[in-house]
């Protein structure tokens, strides 16, 4: 297939095996959703090929790029590929329905500007299959500058909060009950960092629309009602750089309510058992809540109306956002 040319449809690269139902047998999918990463998409998609596990199908889902993404993703002509081009809907959009393509029994997730330890799939895949009361797997993460080199060395204020940051959630993860402390902590990171049964992401509900914080969401819906491994290997690379959707202009209150709506949201599903001094440590913790709003949130008991505030343009939410800024 000649590089550059679009494609408005899916196309397959690979002929799969088939059992005699002739249904496909694949363990891994890996999904990569794309959106204008022409400068780092190659590295990703390098990371998912050089894996030490082979046994994986790659579902890479261009979402309307605007730069040269697609010419760079058709650079590569591996059996393994599968590539959709798609007019823009969003991050959570795109994985869910890589997700509803996925063949594999596990899926793993990577953002198109984002690395992968060789040896991530084989890790993670071999503690799910060795722990079957477990069905979620999640690293350690590195952070990498837009270049590619680790932020260890970096002196700027935003990668010394990252780092710090960090730091106190390895910490918190490290002695507390997980789900607790997910309230207070993004410990994932980022969505790159999910590998998972395809069941338990089914039976989660797939990713909320939410535009900066949907990987938070379901860490705690996942944390629910099934067992999350931390491991503390370092198997992925999470690029920071200015064109994270977190650091887009006008973001930062954006981002804040979203965080005050998910806990919002994933408070009310607790059970009655959970220790309740335990949570309201957790929340204090949690650096984007602003009382304000998380107590107006509190008062919205209508799924669908509480969902629409999601809409950054409704009259409610216009006004919250006045209340974070």
């Amino acid at each position: 297939m000649p590089a550059g040319k679009p494609l408005s449809e899916g196309c397959l690269f690979k002929m799969r095996i088939a059992d005699g139902k002739g249904s496909i047998i694949m363990k891994i999918s890996v999904i990569i959703p794309a959106y204008n990463h022409e400068k780092y998409i190659g590295a990703s998609i390098e990371s998912v090929l050089g894996q030490t596990f082979k046994d994986f199908e790659l579902i890479i889902i261009n979402d309307g790029s605007a730069d040269n993404t697609e010419r760079e993703i058709l650079k590569y002509d591996d059996s393994r590929i599968i590539y959709l081009s798609q007019e823009n809907r969003g991050a959570h959009n795109t994985i869910n329905k890589g997700i509803d393509m996925a063949k594999g029994e596990y899926i793993s997730i990577l953002n198109s500007d984002d690395v992968y330890h060789p040896d991530r799939l084989a890790l993670c895949l071999e503690h799910l299959e060795s722990h079957k009361g477990t069905s979620v797997v999640i690293t350690q993460v590195e952070g990498i500058t837009d270049e590619g080199a680790p932020v260890t060395d970096q002196k700027t204020p935003q990668i010394m909060a990252w780092l710090d940051w960090y730091s106190d959630a390895l910490a918190l993860f490290q002695t507390n009950d997980f789900l607790l402390s997910a309230f207070a902590k993004n410990i994932l990171v980022t969505t790159s960092n999910y590998f998972m049964t395809k069941a338990i992401f089914q039976k989660a509900g797939g990713f909320s629309s939410l535009r900066y914080a949907h990987d938070w969401d379901m860490l705690l819906r996942l944390a629910r009602f099934c067992k999350i491994h931390l491991m503390r290997d370092v198997l992925l690379q999470y690029r920071i750089h200015q064109s994270n959707t977190v650091l887009e202009d006008d973001s930062e209150a954006k981002v804040k309510f979203e965080v005050n709506w998910l806990i919002v949201r994933n408070i009310r599903q607790l059970t009655e058992d959970v220790d309740l001094l335990q949570l309201m440590d957790s929340i204090k913790k949690n650096h984007y809540i602003v009382s304000d709003v998380l107590t107006l949130l509190l008062t919205i008991n209508n799924a669908s109306k509480a969902e629409e505030l999601l809409n950054f343009k409704h009259p409610i939410t216009v006004e919250m956002l006045k209340l974070i800024e």
